[in-house]
């Protein structure tokens, strides 16, 4: 099912799917939220592509109308950068517009495989976080979606203390002595991650700077945070280190 309001951007991307990708059938359209809701009600769809911004309300409005949402979302936007971050946060899919062949079906493949690995035909919990952080008008998301065994767990960013590198996966601390290791690169966490809370001291440490205990000048400085651990800070991070606690 492809919503959209721009009605050239249906017809193309239904001209992308027909020639381009396989096992996947377009079987209707909308162009408003309220015609969206309806359709997709009526249709049941395996699969949603789903545009952010439209006249009389967004994408997420649409999906908070909808009881049971029994499908996989693909969203689609021209720009948004804060949607995107919360997309991403989650778990879920978007393309940019003008929508390439290539990306659009790296997308679809990434849907396929989650659809496979985990829960079929639902987004668990990761839509509702999606629409708790854009209904909640806070300036960031407040939730990370890690994989794990069967599906994806909600994690509270705030209850990260740091994150590490590990070749190319990243072991990510939390409180209570918790902690995952996730099948991501730090700069993956980096991007991801809210930069005016989380920075990167060092090549192999992530840190959460509202988790920094002390914090030790020296010639080899490093920060003791709230955990007990003690992560190094890099020669060539150090000055920038310094000017974030000389504000506070």
């Amino acid at each position: 099912m492809l919503i959209d309001d721009e009605k050239k951007a249906v017809k193309n991307l239904t001209l992308l799917i027909d020639e381009f990708c396989e096992n996947i059938e377009v079987i209707g359209s909308a162009n408003s939220v309220n015609e969206g809701v309806k359709v997709i009600e009526s249709h049941k769809p395996d699969l949603v592509f789903l545009d952010i911004e439209m006249p009389f309300g967004t994408g997420f409005d649409l999906l908070s109308q909808i009881e049971n949402v029994d499908f996989e979302v693909i969203f689609v936007t021209a720009y948004n950068q804060y949607a995107i971050k919360a997309i991403k946060n989650n778990a879920l899919d978007y393309i940019l517009k003008p929508v390439g062949v290539e990306e659009l079906r790296q997308a679809i493949s990434r849907v396929q495989v989650k659809r496979d690995a985990f829960v079929k035909g639902t987004v668990d919990g990761r839509l509702e976080s999606l629409l708790e952080s854009m209904s909640s008008k806070k300036e960031l998301p407040v939730k990370l979606a890690l994989p794990c065994d069967g599906g994806y767990e909600m994690v509270l960013i705030d209850s990260i203390i740091r994150c590490e590198a590990s070749i190319n996966y990243t072991v990510i601390y939390f409180e209570k002595g918790k902690k995952v290791t996730a099948s991501k690169t730090l700069k993956f966490f980096e991007d991801l991650l809210p930069e005016g809370n989380f920075f990167r001291v060092h090549q192999s440490h992530l840190v959460n700077l509202d988790k920094v205990d002390k914090y030790f000048k020296s010639e080899n400085s490093y920060l003791h945070m709230c955990d007990s651990s003690n992560v190094p800070i890099s020669r060539r991070k150090k000055v920038e280190v310094d000017n974030y606690f000389l504000k506070k």
